[in-house]
């Protein structure tokens, strides 16, 4: 008797331990808003590292360069063995000793060191302005993966509240069936119609499976991690012009501002070349104690100091034209780099009309999904119940579910262009996100 009701309470508890309770699994989910996926995709970059690398090793070159300004001493210090000489040299010591300490300073060189530095210090800002550009491109790519993301849990919705529908219409076809008025046609129908959805359902499933991955790859979490998206897209969006957002383009757009550095970088360099072609004066200082004997340990009475003191002056005469040519590819890089600047700026300026006019086209297209899902919902629950009373047949009734179905996924799809659209505004004028809707 004991045995049998440590069975009937081990089939009682099991269903408790089988069975995942569904509130605790959804606790387990991370909760995600825009926000939070971008802070987190910013956080594991791996590009924004490689920025930072970047950064750190233009930061060395500018050291490395201004080094030059800076006295430079050097010492060296030599034993040497004559094991093998000439006849005529007979009075050689077989052995030798030499402690030499240089110092040599850079006075002079028509400007080629201080040019040398500023550009070396305009490679470091250009490196800033890159790795702006890579935080922006982070932002971007993240807030694209959340609206995709975003999208295609919004298609699933959709598409499974059109299969609950559909399933709804069966079971008001099955209560006409039981007073005798539904056909053998009208049931075929149905069933087709709920059959035709379940593929749908299931490919905007995957889809949104897929785009989970993707947004966990741009966030810097593992693939097994389960996600949740809690923020939706806005419900109202205001109008911009073209003409308030330019100037910020044209003054933070970190690209353009890299460009334009570039070219005066290139100045910096070329001033480099020219200076190439003048002398250089420097001075120069050595102390050395030196000495010689016939045993290899050397006496300290043998060893002799002397020091020398004087000025350099190096002239460049003749290279065979290096110079001449190195300054002619100096003048083409700055000229490349102010078209390319020029080029940008024409293409950024584009770039940003064009995405600012779908945006407002977007707004428009907005306006007329609303109205339409509105009125195709009235019209979905208008046929339902004449579909009771038999007034409308099915095929209007699945024709109204249909066109709901269609509606609201062309909304989401236009808030998602939306929303896309302001995520490329905004990469390319810094514009804040409170600033979308008022």
């Amino acid at each position: 008797m004991k045995n049998q009701h440590l069975i009937l309470l081990s089939f009682v508890l099991l269903p408790f331990f089988i069975c995942p309770d569904p509130a605790a699994a959804d606790q387990a989910r991370l909760k995600v808003d825009l926000s939070q996926a971008i802070e987190q995709a910013l956080k594991t970059s791996e590009d924004l590292r490689i920025k930072t690398n970047d950064i750190q090793k233009r930061d060395a070159q500018y050291r490395e360069v201004k080094s030059e300004i800076y006295p430079q001493i050097d010492h060296n210090v030599s034993w040497s063995s004559n094991f093998e000489y000439p006849t005529s040299a007979m009075l050689t010591d077989d052995y030798g000793i030499s402690s030499q300490t240089t110092f040599s300073q850079l006075l002079w060189a028509f400007g080629k060191v201080s040019a040398a530095i500023d550009a070396a210090n305009k490679y470091i800002a250009i490196s800033h302005f890159d790795q702006e550009a890579a935080q922006r491109d982070v932002i971007y790519t993240a807030k694209v993966s959340y609206y995709a993301a975003l999208l295609a849990q919004k298609n699933y919705n959709i598409l499974e509240q059109s299969y609950l529908n559909s399933k709804q219409n069966k079971e008001i076809m099955t209560n006409r069936s039981a007073t005798g008025r539904m056909s053998k046609r009208d049931n075929i129908k149905i069933a087709s119609d709920i059959a035709t959805r379940k593929p749908k359902v299931n490919d905007a499933r995957t889809s949104l499976e897929s785009s989970l991955k993707i947004l966990k790859r741009v966030m810097g979490l593992v693939p097994d991690k389960q996600i949740r998206l809690v923020q939706d897209f806005a419900d109202s969006y205001r109008p911009l012009k073209f003409e308030d957002l330019y100037q910020k383009m044209i003054t933070n757009e970190p690209t353009l501002k890299a460009l334009e550095q570039n070219v005066a970088l290139r100045s910096d360099l070329l001033k480099v070349k020219k200076a190439g072609f003048y002398p250089e004066l420097s001075m120069f200082a050595n102390w050395t104690y030196q000495g010689s004997d016939g045993q290899a340990d050397i006496s300290g009475d043998l060893i002799d100091p002397y020091g020398v003191v004087g000025v350099k002056v190096s002239i460049p005469i003749w290279e065979g034209g290096k110079k001449a040519h190195q300054l002619f590819q100096a003048r083409i890089d700055k000229s490349t780099a102010q078209i390319s600047y020029e080029k940008s700026k024409k293409d950024f300026i584009l770039e940003l009309d064009n995405t600012m006019s779908e945006y407002n086209q977007y707004l428009n297209t907005l306006k007329a999904n609303n109205a339409s899902v509105e009125l195709a919902e009235e019209s979905f629950k208008l046929s339902q119940d004449l579909l009771e009373s038999g007034q409308v047949s099915l095929t209007d009734l699945n024709d109204t579910e249909l066109i709901l179905t269609n509606e609201k996924l062309s909304r989401q799809l236009t808030l998602y262009n939306i929303n896309l659209a302001l995520a490329k505004i905004e990469k390319l004028t810094d514009q804040l996100q409170s600033d979308r809707s008022k």
